[in-house]
C-alpha cells in the first residue's frame, strides 16, 4: 500500500492538473492504471503532495493519518451520539481500529482503509438523517451524494458493508417517523440516488475490459469464514501468543487472513448479552432502535461472511489447484451459492471473510454501549438515608469500578499481538526503505526521460507501481489484479511475447524482436521480483541469483546493449539486433 500510494501521488504530481481527468498513464502503459480502489486517498494525498517539504511518501503518511483521524473521530461521535461517557467513546473507538479484523487487514491497500473508515461512514449516515429530519435537505442532500461517492471509490467491499448498514439504519430511521412521511421519502430517495449515481459513476469510470481473473466457486468456499475460529484464539490475540497457544492457520482451509483475525471475545459477547437483558432499558428509543438494526446487520454479515458454504472446524486436504474447495470438503452447502455465484458484484467478492469486519465493527461498538450503560446506571442519584440526599453510594462506586474492570477485560481479551505487530511494522518500514533507497533511484538514473520500458519478470507487479513512477520513462507494468490484466491486455503483441518469454530458450529471440520492432525502448531485468518481493522481505537469494543469470546471459549476447545496475539491468536494442532475430 505505501508504495503504490506514493507511486500514484507521484504521478500524479507529474501529470499536473491534467491529474483531474486521467488516472496514472505512466504505469501500465499504453493503457495506464485506474484508481479502481482507494482514489479519494490518493487525490487527498496528491493534494498534500503540493505542501512545502512534503514529497510523495510523506503526503501518502499523511493521508493514512488523516484516514486514521477521521475513523477515530467518527468513532468517537458515533459513540457519544449514543450517550456514553467520553472515555467509553473515545476506548470503543480505538479498540475498533487497533482490532485484530483491522489491523489484519492492513497490507490489503485501500481495502484497510474502507473499512477504517467505516463508523465514520455510518457517524456521517446518522448526521445526514438528522439534517433531514431539520429540514436541512439541501445541505443532507449533498453531504449524502459526497459521502456515497467516497465510499464507491474507496472500496468495494468496504461499500457493500457500509451500505448493509447505512441501508438498515434509513429503514429502521424511515419506520419511527412514519408521520413525517415525505421527509422520509426524500431522504430514502436521496440515498437511493447517491448511492445509484456513485455506482454508475464508477462503471462509466472503469474501463470494460478490466476483469478479475476468473476463478471457481471454490475459491469462495476456501476463503470463507470457519466457524470455529470466532472462538478459538489465536497467536494474533497477545494473551495467546504469551499463553504459546497453536495457530491454525494452514490447518483450516484459506491463506490465513480468512483464519487469524475472527475471534470474538466472550467478554464482548457477555457484555452485549447483558444489554439485551438489562441494558437496553437504560438507552433512549432512538439508540436502542439503531444499535438493534445493527446487531441485526452483524447477523447478516457474519452469515455473508462464511461464503458458499459453512465449516466448522473443517480442515485442509490435498487438492488441485489448492483453493479450489468443493462442497464436500466442508460441513454444508449455504444458500449463499447462489448469490456468490449469480449476483453482480457479490460474484467478484471472492474474500468473503472480510463481511466478518461489518460483524466486528457492530460487536466493537454493541460491547461499547453496553459500557456506556453501565456506567450511566452509576451517575448521581438522591438516595433518601437519614433524612439526607447521597448524591453517591458506595455501590455505585463498586459499579463503576465494574465497569473498567469490564473495559480492560474487553481490551485485554481481544487485544491484538502488539510485540508481532510493532515487529511487523519495523520489517514493513525496512522492506519499503529498501526499495525507495535502493532500486528506485537506480531504475531513475538508468532509465531515459520518455524511454518506454517493460521490466521482467513480470506477474502482477505490486512493486512497480512505487518505482515506475520516480523515473522519467513509461513502464508497461502495473499492479494490483484488475490493473495488471487491463495494462497487459493492451501490450502490443511483442511485449507479450518478451514476457512470457523470461528463463525460456526463446528468450533472447524475443527481447531482440520486442526491441526492434520498436514497440519497446528498453527491457529491464529486475533482480528483485516484482510481485514476490513486494509481498516479503529479504529477498529469496536463490531467485535473486537466477535473476542475475537471466541478466549475464543477455549481457554476453552481441545483440543487446546492456547496462548493469545493483539492482536491476537495462537492456537495449544493440547493432546485430536490427533484423529483429
Amino acid at each position: 500500500m505505501t508504495m503504490h500510494g506514493a507511486g500514484m501521488i507521484q504521478c500524479l504530481r507529474e501529470q499536473g492538473i491534467s491529474s483531474l481527468w486521467n488516472w496514472c498513464m505512466d504505469v501500465g502503459a499504453p493503457a495506464g492504471t485506474p484508481f479502481l480502489t482507494g482514489l479519494p486517498q490518493i487525490y487527498l494525498g496528491w493534494l498534500v503532495n503540493y505542501l512545502p517539504f512534503i514529497g510523495p511518501w510523506e503526503a501518502h503518511q499523511i493521508s493514512n493519518a488523516l484516514v486514521d483521524a477521521i475513523a477515530l473521530i467518527g468513532g468517537y461521535m458515533l459513540m457519544r451520539r449514543w450517550s456514553a461517557p467520553r472515555w467509553v467513546a473515545l476506548l470503543t473507538s480505538t479498540v475498533y481500529l487497533t482490532s485484530l479484523s483491522i489491523t489484519r487487514m492492513n497490507g490489503f491497500a485501500y481495502t484497510f482503509s474502507g473499512f477504517v473508515l467505516l463508523p465514520a461512514y455510518i457517524a456521517v449516515a446518522l448526521w445526514i438523517l438528522d439534517q433531514f429530519v431539520r429540514g436541512r435537505r439541501l445541505w443532507a442532500t449533498l453531504a449524502t451524494f459526497i459521502l456515497a461517492f467516497v465510499v464507491v471509490f474507496t472500496d468495494g467491499y468496504s461499500f457493500f458493508g457500509a451500505a448493509l448498514a447505512i441501508g438498515a439504519l434509513v429503514l429502521v430511521w424511515g419506520l419511527q417517523r412514519r408521520e413525517a412521511w415525505r421527509s422520509v421519502l426524500w431522504a430514502i430517495a436521496t440515498f437511493g440516488a447517491a448511492i445509484v449515481s456513485a455506482g454508475l459513476a464508477f462503471l462509466v469510470y472503469t474501463p470494460d475490459n478490466v476483469a478479475e481473473v476468473p476463478v471457481g466457486i471454490g475459491a469462495f468456499r476456501y476463503l470463507g469464514l470457519d466457524i470455529a475460529t470466532l472462538f478459538i484464539p489465536q497467536p494474533s490475540l497477545w494473551w495467546a501468543s504469551e499463553a504459546g497457544l497453536p495457530s491454525l492457520v494452514g490447518e483450516l482451509w484459506g491463506d490465513g487472513s480468512n483464519v487469524a483475525g475472527n475471534y470474538v471475545g466472550f467478554s464482548v459477547i457477555g457484555l452485549i448479552a447483558w444489554w439485551l437483558w438489562r441494558g437496553r432499558r437504560r438507552q433512549s428509543p432512538q439508540t436502542r432502535s439503531e444499535v438493534f438494526a445493527l446487531l441485526a446487520v452483524a447477523l447478516v454479515a457474519l452469515v455473508l461472511s462464511l461464503g458458499p458454504a459453512l465449516k466448522v472446524f473443517s480442515m485442509t486436504q490435498e487438492i488441485t489447484p489448492e483453493w479450489d474447495v468443493p462442497t464436500s470438503m466442508t460441513t454444508l452447502g449455504l444458500p449463499t451459492t447462489w448469490l456468490y455465484e449469480s449476483m453482480a458484484g457479490f460474484d467478484a467478492m471472492r474474500a468473503t471473510y472480510r463481511w466478518f469486519v461489518v460483524t466486528r465493527f457492530v460487536l466493537v461498538f454493541a460491547s461499547g454501549v453496553a459500557l456506556g450503560a453501565i456506567w450511566r446506571s452509576t451517575t448521581k442519584r438522591p438516595v433518601p438515608a437519614e433524612g439526607l440526599l447521597l448524591t453517591r453510594t458506595g455501590a455505585h462506586r463498586w459499579a463503576q469500578a465494574a465497569t473498567c474492570l469490564l473495559a480492560v477485560l474487553m481490551v485485554a481479551e481481544t487485544a491484538v499481538n502488539v510485540p508481532a505487530v510493532m515487529a511487523s511494522g519495523a520489517a514493513h518500514r525496512r522492506h519499503v526503505d529498501a526499495i525507495r533507497y535502493g532500486i528506485v533511484p537506480e531504475m531513475a538514473a538508468m532509465i531515459r526521460p520518455g524511454e518506454r520500458f517493460l521490466v521482467v519478470p513480470t506477474r502482477n507487479d505490486f512493486m512497480l507501481n512505487g518505482v515506475i513512477p520516480f523515473t522519467e520513462g513509461i513502464g508497461f507494468n502495473s499492479a494490483p489484479d484488475k490493473n495488471y490484466n487491463f495494462a497487459r491486455a493492451s501490450w502490443p503483441d511483442s511485449v507479450v511475447a518478451a514476457a512470457d518469454a523470461v528463463g525460456e530458450p526463446e528468450q533472447n529471440a524475443a527481447f531482440c524482436q520486442a526491441l526492434a520492432a520498436g514497440d519497446t525502448d528498453a527491457i529491464v531485468i529486475s533482480y528483485l521480483d516484482p510481485h514476490y518481493d513486494a509481498r516479503s522481505w529479504p529477498p529469496d537469494a536463490d531467485r535473486t541469483a537466477y535473476y542475475q543469470w537471466l541478466a549475464d546471459g543477455v549481457a554476453q549476447d552481441a545483440r543487446f546493449d546492456v547496462t548493469r545496475g545493483a539492482y536491476l539491468s537495462v537492456i537495449r536494442l544493440g547493432p546485430e539486433c536490427d533484423d529483429g532475430r
